[in-house]
């Protein structure tokens, strides 16, 4: 029997949703079931009306661009991990993602 994981997908280009829905497998040890939202404020309510196993979180939305959105997105469901999403080359916005996402999980 293969193992069901739900994923929250925040993203609010189409185009990239789509990529990402055809790179996850079909078939394999693991299933994967994934829904998206375009907005952080979506993911919140998502995140609290249902339980997720992982979520993909893109850096560049429009409602709360960069480290904000994966601070809201952490507090509302601080013990699903958090994949960040960036289609920019910004290594310091990446750097400081992993240093507040690292301070969360040695904080708990």
């Amino acid at each position: 029997m293969s193992e069901l994981l739900r994923i929250l997908l925040v993203e609010d280009n189409r185009e990239d949703t789509n990529f990402i829905r055809q790179l996850l497998p079909q078939t394999g040890p693991a299933r994967f079931q994934m829904e998206s939202v375009g907005r952080v404020a979506a993911a919140v309510v998502q995140l609290q009306a249902e339980e997720f196993d992982l979520v993909l979180l893109d850096l560049g939305l429009a409602d709360s661009p960069g480290l904000p959105a994966l601070r809201q997105v952490c507090a509302a469901a601080p013990d699903v991990p958090v994949i960040v999403l960036s289609g920019t080359d910004d290594q310091e916005s990446g750097a400081a993602a992993v240093r507040g996402a690292h301070l969360r999980v040695v904080g708990n």
